[in-house]
């Protein structure tokens, strides 16, 4: 909803290409607010909507910023692909660990964040400006992003796991 209240100050004022990844169960709603804001949105050539992607390594490669949910995947990739973030944790997951998940990178000089009952196009407008205004700031969050990620995370894993069977 608030990418969608933004969607005109993101694509007209601050001359953005924006990529919106809206995970298939809000993908008709999606749609729908976006007829309701202005039905031109959804053709304007630096506005991509859809429900899911299989390829985000490669969208991410595109991608300077990301508005997301503050998941540990989701965080990996960020951390991985060193992308700034704004994170807005999901208010009612387990034992609220999106929060403690985005508390944690915010910590760390990775991300920014808005609580979901905060989130409002203005809110997300304002945090954006204040992030691509600051080009500092945003590179500090990049190589912050990249200290957090482990590429090899999964090879690592296993050549532990195999260490120990090989103990045994």
């Amino acid at each position: 909803q608030a990418v969608v209240e933004a969607l005109p100050t993101l694509l007209n004022e601050l001359d953005l290409a924006v990529l919106h990844v809206t995970g298939k169960k809000l993908y008709e709603e999606t749609l729908t607010a976006l007829d309701e804001r202005d039905p031109n949105l959804r053709q304007h050539p630096f506005y991509r909507h859809m429900p899911y992607s299989a390829q985000m390594p490669a969208l991410l490669t595109l991608a300077d910023i990301a508005i997301c949910r503050a998941g540990s995947l989701s965080l990996s990739e960020m951390y991985v692909c060193g992308i700034p973030t704004i994170l807005v944790p999901y208010p009612y997951a387990a034992a609220d660990h999106q929060r403690k998940n985005a508390l944690a990178s915010v910590r760390s000089g990775a991300s920014r964040m808005i609580e979901d009952a905060d989130c409002t196009g203005s809110r997300l407008t304002d945090e954006l400006r204040t992030l691509l205004h600051t080009p500092n700031l945003m590179d500090s969050m990049r190589q912050s992003a990249r200290a957090l990620g482990h590429p090899n995370a999964t090879a690592d894993i296993v050549a532990c796991l195999q260490r120990i069977a090989a103990s045994s």
